[in-house]
């Protein structure tokens, strides 16, 4: 691990470097207001993918996957089901949510557009993993890189890193019986106990 990865997350790097060489290009040929932009942009694009320090609870069976604010909580006949909302401000990692075997259930290439908007369900891209006691939709959103895990049908540990995750909506199926500690309107961190 160089001294980079160690503040920036892989999978922004390119995003970084690219957006300071632009904004380079731009001052060198005097676009003043484009090249600030850009730097503007870079300095976003920085915080957007730190690598952020995870603190996992000890004694948990299920954590979030992601950072954000739990939107709305539900049930039906076989699961509880919690929504959370991301945003670029929030830690981007993407972990596994509990330890064992990760299964890609799903994934659709689309485009992305604002969750407000009404055919954002249909339209944008959407991926769902599976693991023994939760399910976890990822919808993206105006933001989202490409929807992608860097670890599939493997045996991962709990909080283990599967990808990123930069803005949208990610929803957890967890078992109807099982008592979750989280609440609607809480910030949560990536880790937090869910179970």
């Amino acid at each position: 691990m160089n001294l980079i990865d160690k503040y920036i997350l892989k999978e922004g790097q390119r995003v970084i470097l690219s957006l300071f060489v632009i904004a380079i290009v731009l001052h060198l040929l005097n676009l003043e207001f484009l090249s600030t932009l850009f730097l503007l942009i870079f300095f976003l694009s920085l915080y957007i993918f730190r690598n952020e320090k995870i603190e996992l609870c000890k004694d948990c069976t299920i954590v979030s996957p992601v950072s954000g604010e739990v939107h709305a909580i539900d049930f039906n006949e076989k699961y509880k089901i919690i929504y959370i909302n991301t945003s670029l401000f929030d830690n981007s990692i993407l972990i596994a949510p509990q330890s064992g075997n990760l299964k890609l259930t799903y994934l659709k290439r689309g485009i992305n557009l604002p969750l407000n908007e009404k055919l954002s369900k249909k339209l944008n891209e959407k991926l769902i993993f599976e693991q023994k006691n939760i399910k976890v939709e990822l919808l993206s959103s105006t933001a989202t890189n490409e929807l992608a895990l860097s670890k599939i049908n493997e045996n991962l540990d709990i909080a283990q890193k599967i990808g990123i995750f930069t803005q949208g909506e990610v929803i957890l199926f967890i078992d109807k019986n099982v008592d979750i500690s989280l609440q609607i309107g809480q910030k949560i961190k990536v880790g937090t106990k869910i179970v």
